[in-house]
C-alpha cells in the first residue's frame, strides 16, 4: 500500500494512510505473506505476547507462515493515527491449526518508518495479574 508525500513546507515527509493497517488484516486474513512486504518495514520488530520480538521481515514471515497457530478473520472496531503512531482495536474470530474455537479481543499500537509498519505491539484481553 502507497503511502503519499506531503512536499510542503520545510520538512517533507511520507504520510502513511489509515488503510495500511486495514491492509494488514487482510493480507492476515488472507494468508498472503507475499504481501507482507507491502505493509511492514525491513527492519520490522513485531512484539507478541508469549513469543520473544520477532525482529526483520523474514522472522516475521517465518512466523506468519509456520509459527502463528490461528486461522480466521479479524474485525477491526477502530483505527487511529497519530504519525509516525497508529493503533487498532478489535476482534479474532476463527480457530487454531488444530479446530479450536478461538475469540479474542486485541489491540495493536504501531510505529511507522518510510510508510511502512517498524514497530508492531499486540495486546490480548486476558487477566495476566
Amino acid at each position: 500500500m502507497a503511502a503519499s508525500v506531503q512536499t510542503h513546507g520545510p520538512h517533507a515527509r511520507i504520510v502513511v494512510p489509515r488503510g495500511i493497517i486495514v491492509e494488514l488484516f487482510r493480507i492476515i486474513d488472507e494468508r498472503a505473506w507475499s504481501a507482507l512486504p507491502q505493509v511492514f518495514h525491513t527492519s520490522v520488530i513485531y512484539e507478541r505476547p508469549g513469543y520473544a520480538p520477532f525482529e526483520g521481515l523474514a522472522q516475521l514471515t517465518d512466523f506468519y507462515e509456520h509459527i502463528r497457530i490461528l486461522i480466521g478473520s479479524h474485525r477491526l472496531e477502530g483505527v487511529l493515527m497519530d504519525e509516525p503512531f497508529g493503533a487498532t482495536w478489535g476482534e479474532f474470530i476463527g480457530q487454531t491449526r488444530d479446530g479450536v474455537a478461538v475469540r479474542e479481543r486485541f489491540a495493536d499500537v504501531y510505529v511507522f518508518e518510510d510508510g511502512k509498519i517498524r514497530r508492531r505491539r499486540t495486546h490480548f484481553f486476558r487477566s495476566a495479574i
